[in-house]
Protein backbone atom coordinates (compact mmCIF):
# COMPACT_ATOMS: atom_id res chain seq x y z
CA UNK A 1 0.00 0.00 0.00
CA UNK A 2 2.74 2.42 0.67
CA UNK A 3 4.37 1.83 -2.52
CA UNK A 4 0.97 2.39 -4.42
CA UNK A 5 0.73 5.60 -2.53
CA UNK A 6 4.06 6.57 -3.07
CA UNK A 7 3.76 5.89 -6.58
CA UNK A 8 0.48 7.77 -7.41
CA UNK A 9 2.45 11.21 -5.66
CA UNK A 10 5.56 10.27 -8.31
CA UNK A 11 3.32 10.08 -11.06
CA UNK A 12 1.97 13.12 -9.83
CA UNK A 13 5.07 15.40 -9.30
CA UNK A 14 6.02 13.96 -13.21
CA UNK A 15 2.33 15.54 -14.33
CA UNK A 16 3.03 19.02 -12.74
CA UNK A 17 6.77 19.10 -13.71
CA UNK A 18 6.16 18.56 -17.16
CA UNK A 19 3.00 21.13 -16.93
CA UNK A 20 5.36 23.61 -15.57
CA UNK A 21 8.10 23.22 -18.60
CA UNK A 22 5.39 23.12 -20.72
CA UNK A 23 3.88 26.55 -19.50
CA UNK A 24 7.15 28.12 -19.09
CA UNK A 25 7.99 26.99 -22.75
CA UNK A 26 4.86 28.82 -23.90
CA UNK A 27 5.57 32.00 -21.63
CA UNK A 28 9.05 32.61 -22.83
CA UNK A 29 7.90 31.97 -26.27
CA UNK A 30 5.06 34.94 -26.16
CA UNK A 31 7.62 36.97 -24.75
CA UNK A 32 10.04 36.83 -27.22
CA UNK A 33 7.54 36.86 -30.08
CA UNK A 34 5.83 40.24 -28.44
CA UNK A 35 9.53 41.83 -28.31
CA UNK A 36 10.54 40.65 -31.65
CA UNK A 37 6.86 42.33 -33.22
CA UNK A 38 7.82 45.27 -30.99
CA UNK A 39 11.54 45.70 -32.23
CA UNK A 40 9.99 45.48 -35.98
CA UNK A 41 7.46 48.45 -34.83
CA UNK A 42 9.79 50.49 -33.76
CA UNK A 43 12.76 49.40 -36.34
CA UNK A 44 10.90 49.90 -39.49
CA UNK A 45 9.93 53.86 -39.19
CA UNK A 46 13.98 54.42 -39.87
CA UNK A 47 14.49 52.76 -43.02
CA UNK A 48 14.42 56.36 -44.47
CA UNK A 49 15.48 54.89 -47.75
CA UNK A 50 12.44 52.91 -47.84
CA UNK A 51 9.17 53.74 -49.95
CA UNK A 52 6.22 52.91 -47.66
CA UNK A 53 2.62 53.28 -49.01
CA UNK A 54 -0.55 52.00 -48.14
CA UNK A 55 -3.77 51.04 -50.17
CA UNK A 56 -6.99 50.27 -49.48
CA UNK A 57 -9.37 47.63 -51.61
CA UNK A 58 -13.45 49.14 -50.87
CA UNK A 59 -15.43 45.91 -51.63
CA UNK A 60 -12.45 43.32 -49.62
CA UNK A 61 -12.75 45.88 -46.83
CA UNK A 62 -8.64 45.66 -46.51
CA UNK A 63 -5.72 48.02 -46.17
CA UNK A 64 -2.32 46.75 -47.00
CA UNK A 65 0.89 48.16 -46.24
CA UNK A 66 3.74 47.89 -49.02
CA UNK A 67 7.15 48.53 -48.23
CA UNK A 68 9.50 49.01 -51.42
CA UNK A 69 6.15 47.67 -53.54
CA UNK A 70 6.27 44.38 -51.54
CA UNK A 71 3.35 43.45 -49.61
CA UNK A 72 4.31 43.60 -45.85
CA UNK A 73 1.23 43.75 -43.60
CA UNK A 74 -2.87 43.63 -44.25
CA UNK A 75 -5.26 44.76 -42.06
CA UNK A 76 -9.47 44.07 -41.90
CA UNK A 77 -10.92 47.77 -41.10
CA UNK A 78 -14.65 49.13 -41.37
CA UNK A 79 -15.59 51.51 -44.79
CA UNK A 80 -18.31 54.11 -45.40
CA UNK A 81 -21.94 53.22 -45.61
CA UNK A 82 -23.53 53.50 -48.98
CA UNK A 83 -25.19 56.70 -47.67
CA UNK A 84 -21.66 58.40 -46.78
CA UNK A 85 -19.14 56.24 -48.74
CA UNK A 86 -15.62 56.23 -48.34
CA UNK A 87 -13.68 58.15 -50.97
CA UNK A 88 -12.17 56.64 -54.16
CA UNK A 89 -8.37 58.19 -55.41
CA UNK A 90 -5.13 58.75 -54.60
CA UNK A 91 -4.77 60.55 -51.00
CA UNK A 92 -2.14 61.75 -49.18
CA UNK A 93 -1.08 61.56 -45.05
CA UNK A 94 -1.31 65.25 -43.98
CA UNK A 95 -2.15 65.09 -40.55
CA UNK A 96 -1.30 62.55 -37.16
CA UNK A 97 -3.29 62.80 -33.99
CA UNK A 98 -3.31 60.66 -30.66
CA UNK A 99 -5.50 60.06 -28.25
CA UNK A 100 -8.76 61.34 -30.29
CA UNK A 101 -11.04 58.84 -28.35
CA UNK A 102 -14.46 58.29 -28.57
CA UNK A 103 -15.85 56.98 -32.12
CA UNK A 104 -11.74 57.59 -33.32
CA UNK A 105 -10.22 55.77 -31.08
CA UNK A 106 -6.53 56.08 -30.05
CA UNK A 107 -5.59 56.96 -33.86
CA UNK A 108 -5.96 59.65 -36.41
CA UNK A 109 -4.09 59.31 -39.85
CA UNK A 110 -5.86 62.22 -41.71
CA UNK A 111 -6.31 62.58 -45.45
CA UNK A 112 -6.09 65.07 -47.85
CA UNK A 113 -9.66 64.52 -49.41
CA UNK A 114 -10.72 68.10 -51.20
CA UNK A 115 -14.94 67.58 -50.31
CA UNK A 116 -14.97 66.35 -46.42
CA UNK A 117 -12.85 65.37 -43.70
CA UNK A 118 -11.53 61.43 -44.23
CA UNK A 119 -8.93 59.78 -42.27
CA UNK A 120 -7.69 56.33 -41.08
CA UNK A 121 -8.42 55.88 -37.82
CA UNK A 122 -9.12 53.29 -34.21
CA UNK A 123 -12.76 52.69 -33.03
CA UNK A 124 -14.79 51.93 -29.74
CA UNK A 125 -17.25 49.75 -32.00
CA UNK A 126 -14.22 46.97 -33.24
CA UNK A 127 -17.39 44.60 -34.04
CA UNK A 128 -17.81 47.21 -37.24
CA UNK A 129 -14.68 45.83 -38.69
CA UNK A 130 -15.42 44.15 -41.73
CA UNK A 131 -18.13 45.94 -42.77
CA UNK A 132 -19.57 48.92 -44.62
CA UNK A 133 -20.89 50.82 -41.56
CA UNK A 134 -18.64 54.38 -40.70
CA UNK A 135 -19.45 58.12 -42.19
CA UNK A 136 -16.72 57.90 -44.75
CA UNK A 137 -13.28 57.17 -42.83
CA UNK A 138 -11.92 53.79 -42.75
CA UNK A 139 -11.76 52.24 -39.39
CA UNK A 140 -9.08 49.66 -37.82
CA UNK A 141 -9.12 48.04 -34.68
CA UNK A 142 -6.69 50.15 -31.82
CA UNK A 143 -4.18 48.14 -31.57
CA UNK A 144 -3.33 47.74 -35.08
CA UNK A 145 -3.98 51.06 -36.23
CA UNK A 146 -1.58 52.37 -33.20
CA UNK A 147 0.95 49.59 -34.94
CA UNK A 148 0.02 51.24 -38.36
CA UNK A 149 0.70 54.91 -36.91
CA UNK A 150 4.32 54.05 -36.14
CA UNK A 151 4.93 52.87 -39.26
CA UNK A 152 3.27 55.44 -41.59
CA UNK A 153 4.97 58.83 -41.96
CA UNK A 154 2.81 62.18 -43.24
CA UNK A 155 3.43 62.27 -47.01
CA UNK A 156 2.68 59.01 -47.28
CA UNK A 157 0.22 57.95 -50.25
CA UNK A 158 -3.39 55.82 -49.01
CA UNK A 159 -4.44 54.52 -52.98
CA UNK A 160 -8.19 53.70 -52.40
CA UNK A 161 -9.69 51.41 -54.90
CA UNK A 162 -13.71 51.10 -55.67
CA UNK A 163 -16.04 50.20 -58.61
CA UNK A 164 -14.16 49.59 -61.81
CA UNK A 165 -17.84 50.93 -63.69
CA UNK A 166 -18.15 54.49 -62.10
CA UNK A 167 -21.44 56.37 -62.42
CA UNK A 168 -21.27 60.02 -63.43
CA UNK A 169 -23.90 62.53 -62.31
CA UNK A 170 -23.03 65.59 -64.18
CA UNK A 171 -23.25 66.79 -67.77
CA UNK A 172 -19.12 67.66 -67.77
CA UNK A 173 -16.23 68.57 -66.12
CA UNK A 174 -13.40 71.25 -66.28
CA UNK A 175 -10.49 73.16 -64.38
CA UNK A 176 -11.31 74.41 -60.76
CA UNK A 177 -13.79 71.30 -60.38
CA UNK A 178 -13.85 69.21 -57.65
CA UNK A 179 -15.40 66.11 -57.45
CA UNK A 180 -15.49 62.35 -56.37
CA UNK A 181 -16.35 61.38 -60.38
CA UNK A 182 -13.22 63.66 -61.30
CA UNK A 183 -11.20 60.77 -59.88
CA UNK A 184 -12.21 57.75 -62.26
CA UNK A 185 -11.73 60.68 -64.99
CA UNK A 186 -7.94 60.70 -64.03
CA UNK A 187 -7.59 57.16 -63.87
CA UNK A 188 -8.57 56.34 -67.00
CA UNK A 189 -6.77 59.04 -68.43
CA UNK A 190 -4.16 57.62 -66.92
CA UNK A 191 -4.23 54.06 -68.14
CA UNK A 192 -4.14 55.54 -71.31
CA UNK A 193 -1.30 56.79 -70.85
CA UNK A 194 -2.23 60.56 -71.06
CA UNK A 195 -1.99 61.19 -67.44
CA UNK A 196 0.80 60.70 -64.47
CA UNK A 197 0.03 61.89 -61.43
CA UNK A 198 -2.03 61.53 -58.70
CA UNK A 199 -6.13 60.64 -59.20
CA UNK A 200 -6.82 63.20 -56.56
CA UNK A 201 -10.43 64.20 -57.83
CA UNK A 202 -9.04 67.70 -58.34
CA UNK A 203 -9.08 68.89 -62.09
CA UNK A 204 -6.21 70.77 -62.28
CA UNK A 205 -3.49 71.94 -65.19
CA UNK A 206 -2.29 68.50 -65.38
CA UNK A 207 -5.25 67.04 -65.66
CA UNK A 208 -6.69 70.12 -68.53
CA UNK A 209 -3.24 69.08 -70.37
CA UNK A 210 -3.95 65.48 -70.31
CA UNK A 211 -7.64 66.26 -71.71
CA UNK A 212 -6.05 68.12 -74.08
CA UNK A 213 -4.05 65.72 -75.27
CA UNK A 214 -6.24 62.45 -75.74
CA UNK A 215 -8.72 64.98 -77.84
CA UNK A 216 -5.36 65.88 -79.96
CA UNK A 217 -4.83 62.19 -80.36
CA UNK A 218 -8.90 61.37 -81.27
CA UNK A 219 -9.25 64.28 -83.51
CA UNK A 220 -12.00 65.84 -81.55
CA UNK A 221 -12.17 69.58 -81.04
CA UNK A 222 -9.51 70.30 -78.21
CA UNK A 223 -10.76 72.45 -75.31
CA UNK A 224 -9.86 70.58 -71.79
CA UNK A 225 -13.59 69.88 -71.38
CA UNK A 226 -14.70 66.44 -70.17
CA UNK A 227 -18.47 66.39 -71.76
CA UNK A 228 -20.33 62.95 -71.77
CA UNK A 229 -19.53 62.41 -75.07
CA UNK A 230 -15.66 62.58 -74.44
CA UNK A 231 -16.55 60.31 -71.29
CA UNK A 232 -17.71 57.43 -73.95
CA UNK A 233 -14.06 57.84 -75.96
CA UNK A 234 -12.21 57.71 -72.56
CA UNK A 235 -13.58 54.09 -71.94
CA UNK A 236 -13.96 53.09 -75.46
CA UNK A 237 -10.13 53.74 -76.51
CA UNK A 238 -9.25 51.77 -73.30
CA UNK A 239 -8.84 48.29 -75.40
CA UNK A 240 -7.02 50.71 -78.25
CA UNK A 241 -4.37 51.58 -76.39
CA UNK A 242 -3.31 48.12 -74.46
Amino acid sequence: MFWIINLRKIRYGIVMVASLIVLVVVLTGIYYWHNLSHDRVMLLPAQSQSTIRLSINLPKHRLTLFIDNQRYKEYPIAIGKKQTPSPVGDWTIVDKQKHWGGGLGTRWLGLNVPWGTYGIHGTNKPWSIGQSLSLGCFRMNNQQVEELYEWVPVGTIVEVTGQDSPRFTRSSYKIGDIHQEIVYIQRQLRKLGFLSGLADGRFGPATQEAVEAFQLSQNLPVDGIVTESLRRHLWQNVESFN
